[in-house]
């Protein structure tokens, strides 16, 4: 499938953005606030706290406000008048938490804002199960297995994946975008095109079955092909998916479509999406309305009408439609405070339209075959897979399910606990079900039976806290078609089932002022924990239940209707019981990874679900099984992390940050372990004491040569970087691509060892540092973090050259003749130079294996990290791919990659490499993502993955002298890199990139980012040469360096 039209690879470039909003605001811009309207205070609160979670787990920014609005006095207004009283709250909002200082009107404020505007204040009629947690919260398990530690994702978390795109093509101007809470509009929105002072609706060319359910936009210059010039945000003078909007249809039939020349020759319409964006001056006379007094929503209060978004609303900004405005309730107002702009409509071509309106709906968007991203036993404990059978289609969400049950094709179960004698049938919705909860004895497991295409669900009410409903229906069954129109209800006609059971008519409506259908049936009982589900059973057609007594015992219950169920409900003890479930299931899950000693599972993460007293204790309670010592195969380093990460979930900061040397004492000696053997004779100090290190260092009595002078590339990494770093390169396969280079003509690194009678070291640099050190013993771990030549005297030690052994002196001058921070491998490689050094002054031995382990254990007894392909780039000429293999001894295979002299010319003229003038420090950025992997982030995880397959398949594309696909790599390679750490990047080097993305074909920076070097890879050497201009114009610090491919070392 082509990336441009495949949803789940939409989805996840969305996703991506949303992270790096989230995480580096200043870089990828972030929503200021996020509102939901709702239908009542109660949906309100319960909103709130789905946005307070979305905070917690990461998807919403700290900084951004988030508002979940009731429609005032609990009375249905309208998606239109929602949008102005969400506004209107939003500008109260914002006053009443504002310094009393502050100048600047409240309008202003809100004006310079990006407000994400999201209606989810519906019925959910035709999705009945989903009102106890609203629509925009089932859940929706697209590309869930990336994070198997996570919550379920929402399809709100989806549509503010999708958003953050949105969101990037606003400009710097403040805006307004309002998206509907039951539709997930897969497409690369960050296209988006905005009029500069405007309002636009985003459109999607559809069929006319579909479009006559939905709201359709009627646009001449659309049907012609052909779209009038109009300055958008982008600064472009014209854009062909921006059309005048000149009128609007709403859920319009076939023959409607073509009397009004809606339809194209392709026999497409334009189908109205929900999503709105307002810019500029639509953005200003939209609050000036919301926020003016007397208060416009009073209007409509007051008439008890409702005001539509896609009616009302967007007419006031279409000439055509404002006679018809006129004569409705607030239409004048409308008219006159947002008639002065003019609707566009921006075509998404490539549209993916996942509409959630129905309980089938919701069913056939998991059924799918997006495969690989559909996570359908997503949190969840199957304990006894040979013993139930549970369909390959069916999705299992945040589940306990024992032994003896059965889920059939396409079905969703989430939230339940299932035990022998469940069986649910094919695509069914079950939720909040517990069979242990069922009669009297917990420990046992009642028999349920759910037929096919049915749904079931529990409720808590407020009326009595033992008390609750279960409710079904059929998948199928329309809550809002009459009782003698078609109706049906359990996928029956109300006849037959009102036969089949002996229900009256009067049994099911008693008044006569309410619409005889499915949503005002009173249908369902209040009845005791355990007894509401048999009734639920017996409606759904069970033969084991009594008709008679259980068409009794119905009738002598209080029983409450569709419509009824949103007043009664008791959102807060539902969001508790559901709490607290996830909480036992998580908790499981961190048994199950300390008790076995796999420690396989991402503890940080599943803590977030393990709220309360119980959670807490039971995290108390693991602590002491993750020590060392306890943990049998499990990496020191891993077991110290999974202690810091309990700490830190039970808010022991202190005792978290106790263990921090642990760690990373634990990675260095792991290190030391992997580079070498045991062996006595080759004893060498490391900062936790003494240790044998299978290394040949050499005699260390009597130099074998007087004098060496060691000269080095360095080196430029194109994928793989990070699989190379320990704790990963000694558990899992590392593999980098990389390449040596000489910069200005010439190598840059170098060092020169003499041997001197005197002894002693004396120690300078190209800096001006100099130091003598007169007795070798007294360097020694830990070395000052800021002593110039701590790199040297940690290689002094490691190499054994502080004992009392090596007699004579020693002068070592070193020099990089590369900008600080340049992410060229320099210290590394400037290791090797020292380690090279002293090797061939002591005879020892000079394979490139031998030193690169050295300068690896150099680097993590200086504690900064690090991994090997700074130190193989810069000892093996041209470009390789180096595969390292876990073990003790850690072990190479470095494989050259022969370019032939043609394709080796082009790549120097198309690549070009530029100093960004940024300068980051690698260690920084190296604690931070190796914490992330010994946390078992499954993301880092999954990335640093990619990266080193990447390596492989950049070594087959260079192969083959394909460079535009290396670039494509290279752009990907940057994408992973920033979703280990989103300050690899800052917003100067984005811009950088940004000013010549259509001149190249891949770019990133080097080494771990934050600055340093960028590699750009032109699309031809005529674009090159136009990048080379660009970035000399840019002027100081960014300068562009001549290289060549370093073909000797």
């Amino acid at each position: 499938m082509d990336p441009l039209s495949d949803p789940m690879h939409l989805l996840s470039d969305a996703w991506h953005t949303l992270r790096m909003s989230v995480q580096h605001p200043s870089r990828v811009r972030t929503w200021d606030a996020i509102v939901l309207t709702a239908a009542s205070p109660d949906q309100a609160k319960l909103y709130q706290l789905q946005l307070e979670r979305a905070k917690q787990v990461g998807v919403i920014a700290r900084a951004t406000i988030i508002l979940a609005v009731p429609d005032p006095g609990s009375q249905r207004i309208g998606s239109g008048a929602a949008t102005l009283h969400a506004i209107r709250s939003l500008s109260s909002h914002i006053a009443s938490n504002r310094n009393a200082s502050e100048e600047l009107k409240i309008d202003d404020v809100v004006l310079g804002m990006h407000v994400l505007l999201l209606h989810t204040g519906g019925d959910s009629k035709r999705v009945p199960w989903a009102n106890c947690i609203g629509k925009a919260f089932v859940p929706l398990p697209f590309l869930a297995d990336e994070d198997p530690d996570a919550s379920v994702p929402t399809l709100f978390d989806h549509i503010l994946a999708i958003s953050a795109l949105a969101l990037q093509a606003f400009s710097g101007k403040g805006g307004l975008l309002i998206m509907t809470g039951d539709v997930l509009p897969c497409f690369n929105a960050s296209g988006l095109a905005l009029p500069e002072d405007g309002v636009c609706v985003v459109t999607v060319p559809c069929a006319l079955d579909l479009a006559s359910k939905h709201g359709v936009i009627l646009s001449s210059s659309w049907k012609k092909g052909a779209a009038p010039p109009m300055r958008s945000s982008s600064g472009k003078s014209a854009n062909r998916r921006l059309f005048l909007v000149d009128d609007l249809l709403q859920k319009p039939s076939t023959q409607e479509m073509f009397n009004r020349g809606a339809v194209n020759k392709a026999r497409r319409v334009l189908l109205d999406t929900g999503i709105f964006a307002l810019h500029g001056a639509a953005w200003q006379d939209m609050i000036r309305l919301a926020t003016v007094h007397p208060n416009p929503v009073d209007e409509v209060i007051t008439s008890k009408t409702e005001i539509s978004l896609y009616e009302e609303v967007a007419g006031a900004w279409v000439p055509a439609r404002h006679a018809w405005l006129q004569d409705r309730p607030l239409g004048k107002t409308l008219i006159g405070g947002l008639g002065a702009q003019k609707l566009q409509s921006y075509c998404a071509y490539e549209m993916k339209f996942l509409h959630f309106g129905t309980s089938g709906e919701c069913l056939d968007h998991l059924a799918v075959n997006y495969v690989g991203t559909v996570g359908r036993r997503h949190f969840s404990s199957i304990s006894s897979p040979s013993e139930s059978e549970v369909a390959a289609t069916a999705v299992v969400l945040t589940c306990n399910i024992l032994g003896g049950v059965s889920i059939g094709d396409e079905s969703l179960v989430f939230d339940c606990t299932f035990g022998s004698g469940v069986h649910i049938g094919a695509r069914c919705v079950v939720m909040n079900i517990h069979s242990n909860l069922i009669g009297t004895d917990s420990s046992t497991h009642t028999v349920i039976n759910v037929p096919s295409w049915h749904c079931v669900w529990d409720v808590p009410l407020k009326r009595k806290m033992d008390h609750r409903v279960t409710l079904c229906c059929g998948i199928d069954d329309n809550p809002k078609a009459p009782y003698k129109q078609g109706g049906t209800f359990c996928r029956k006609p109300w006849v037959q089932f009102m036969s089949d059971l002996g229900i009256m008519e009067k049994d099911l409506w008693p008044s006569s002022t309410v619409s005889q259908d499915l949503w005002n049936a009173k249908l369902f009982p209040v009845a005791k924990v355990g007894v509401s589900i048999t009734f639920a059973l017996w409606m759904m057609g069970d033969p084991s239940w009594d008709k008679k007594a259980m068409l009794s015992n119905w009738r002598n219950c209080t029983r409450l209707s569709f419509e009824e169920l949103h007043s009664e409900l008791n959102f807060d003890s539902f969001q508790l019981e559901v709490s607290k479930h996830r909480a036992e299931i998580a908790a499981g899950f961190t048994k199950a990874t300390v008790i076995t000693g796999s420690m396989g599972r991402n503890l940080a993460r599943l803590s977030l679900a393990m709220q309360g007293n119980t959670g807490l204790k039971i995290l108390k309670e693991l602590l002491p099984l993750c020590k060392p010592s306890t943990m049998g195969q499990v990496p020191a380093s891993r077991a110290y992390q999974a202690q810091s990460d309990i700490h830190m979930a039970c808010g022991d900061k202190s005792a978290a940050a106790a263990i921090e040397p642990s760690i990373w004492q634990a990675v260095a000696l792991e290190t030391e372990r992997a580079v070498g053997t045991q062996t006595p004779g080759t004893e060498s100090q490391s900062r936790f004491g003494t240790r044998y290190l299978g290394l040949n260092t050499g005699s260390l009595g009597t130099p074998s040569v007087r004098q060496v002078k060691v000269e080095l590339p360095v080196r430029v990494d194109f994928m793989g970087g990070w699989s190379d770093t320990p704790p990963w390169s000694l558990e899992r396969v590392g593999r980098v691509l990389n390449m040596a280079v000489a910069l200005e003509g010439s190598s840059v690194v170098g060092a020169e060892v003499v041997v001197k009678d005197s002894p002693g070291v004396t120690l300078n640099d190209d800096a001006g540092n100099e130091a003598s050190v007169g007795d070798l013993s007294a360097v020694c771990f830990p070395l000052d973090a800021e002593d110039p030549f701590r790199l040297i005297k940690a290689a002094l030690i490691v190499m054994g050259i502080t004992r009392d052994e090596f007699k004579v002196g020693l002068d070592i001058r070193t020099w990089a003749n590369v900008p600080r921070g340049s992410g060229l491998g320099t210290s590394s490689i400037l290791a090797v130079a020292v380690v090279k050094g002293l090797l061939t002054v002591t005879g020892g031995d000079l394979s490139e294996s031998n030193v690169a382990n050295f300068v690896l254990l150099v680097e993590q007894c200086m504690g900064t990290g690090g991994g090997w392909q700074d130190q193989i780039g810069g000892l093996y000429p041209g470009i390789k791919c180096t595969t390292s293999y876990p073990g003790t001894p850690l072990t190479f295979k470095v494989e050259p990659v022969e370019l032939g002299s043609n394709l080796a010319f082009e790549l120097e003229e198309r690549m070009v490499l530029v100093f960004t003038g940024q300068v980051r420090l690698a260690h920084k950025v190296l604690e931070k993502v190796v914490r992330r992997y010994l946390q078992r982030d499954a993301r880092v995880i999954l990335s640093i993955k990619r990266l080193a397959e990447l390596a492989k398949i950049g070594q087959d594309t260079l192969a083959i002298g394909d460079l535009d696909k290396f670039g494509a790599l290279l752009c990907e390679a940057w994408k992973l890199n920033q979703e280990l750490d989103p300050e690899c990047s800052n917003p100067f080097v984005d811009s950088l990139f940004k000013m010549v993305a259509h001149l190249s074909c891949g770019y990133k920076l080097v080494g771990a980012g934050g600055g340093g070097f960028a590699l750009i890879l032109a699309k031809c050497t005529q674009t090159s040469k136009q990048i080379k201009e660009m970035m000399s114009e840019v002027g100081s610090p960014v300068k562009v360096y001549e290289w060549k491919i370093h073909s000797q070392v």
